[in-house]
């Protein structure tokens, strides 16, 4: 009788982690290690930016608990939702909207709340066992070179129409003037060429107008969320520049509570205290661990404004 031969050992070193495998990915949806490096170093640039942010902080841990509460209500409206536009692309901000038109009024809020996050902060919900976890998207890019075709922008060069055509839009290789490029190096400033012959764009007619040579026209753009366009007039002097700043501020403190003044938020004394009041225990204690240099009873109150805001 044959002897039976030996399952070969299973190197355990070479199992693929889930990270590693989700890379893979990244690199062949990419095409290539290079991409797939440059959008991890964005995204991680991204999350950086974001994490010193206490408006994105609030705004974050308000919309998770009513996408949350909006899936207790209606589950399969709002996985289907995050299935399909987890991640709401420009191109695709219509489907988004005709789908979410077919919802409840409640979910539809909520939703629409969602896509403006999104877009605002530039982050993504991913649905995890009835939970809602948070991504970070890279960004773009800091210079950047189009064309207008029929009212729309597109990419100098055709892609497969596949293609997401706004990871195309980035132009490292374009030209523009010394003062301009060490801003967009320094991170300050991005950078958009667009090259429209037709005449008749949207810009068009804004430049045709309302164009200003003596000074600024500001174009407030009500889309899924509020945007402020600058249009500078060829003889503007920089004494305008300094005082139109003030108009700038103006509109960051009305549409995204920006500007403001005061004391900026703690925020590693605020997701201490959060973590702290999901475990069982004395509120004086609580408040003893996140006190810094104000005395007890104050740690106390910001405990309790920190409970009652999670409510």
């Amino acid at each position: 009788m044959p002897s039976r031969q030996k399952r070969p050992k299973v190197n355990q070193s070479k199992r693929v982690s889930k990270k590693e495998l989700a890379r893979l990915s990244l690199v062949r949806r990419l095409g290539g290690k290079r991409k797939a490096r440059e959008f991890e170093e964005r995204a991680t640039a991204r999350r950086k930016a974001l994490e010193s942010d206490p408006i994105f902080d609030n705004e974050t841990d308000q919309l998770r608990k009513e996408v949350q509460a909006a899936h207790s209500f209606n589950p399969q409206a709002i996985e289907s939702f995050f299935q399909r536009f987890s991640l709401p692309l420009f191109f695709h901000l219509q489907q988004a909207r005709a789908f979410i038109e077919t919802l409840p009024p409640g979910i539809q809020d909520v939703l629409e709340k969602y896509i403006r996050y999104s877009s605002r902060f530039g982050v993504y919900f991913v649905c995890r066992k009835q939970q809602f976890e948070l991504r970070y998207l890279p960004t773009n890019g800091w210079k950047f070179h189009v064309k207008q075709v029929d009212g729309r922008l597109e990419p100098l060069h055709a892609v497969h129409q596949e293609d997401d055509a706004a990871g195309y839009f980035e132009s490292q290789e374009l030209n523009v003037q010394p003062q301009i490029q060490s801003l967009i190096d320094s991170h300050e400033v991005k950078y958009v060429r667009i090259d429209d012959s037709s005449g008749c764009s949207v810009l068009n007619d804004v430049e045709s107008f309302a164009d200003h040579p003596e000074g600024i026209t500001l174009v407030l753009h009500n889309a899924e969320r509020p945007y402020l366009f600058c249009l500078y007039g060829e003889k503007v002097s920089k004494e305008l520049l300094d005082r139109a700043g003030k108009a700038i501020s103006a509109f960051q403190r009305e549409h995204y509570e920006r500007g403001k003044g005061g004391r900026p938020a703690n925020l590693d004394r605020r997701k201490q205290t959060r973590e702290l009041l999901k475990q069982p225990g004395r509120m004086k204690d609580k408040a003893a661990l996140v006190e810094t240099t104000e005395n007890i009873s104050s740690s106390q109150s910001y405990v309790s404004r920190v409970r009652n805001k999670a409510k």
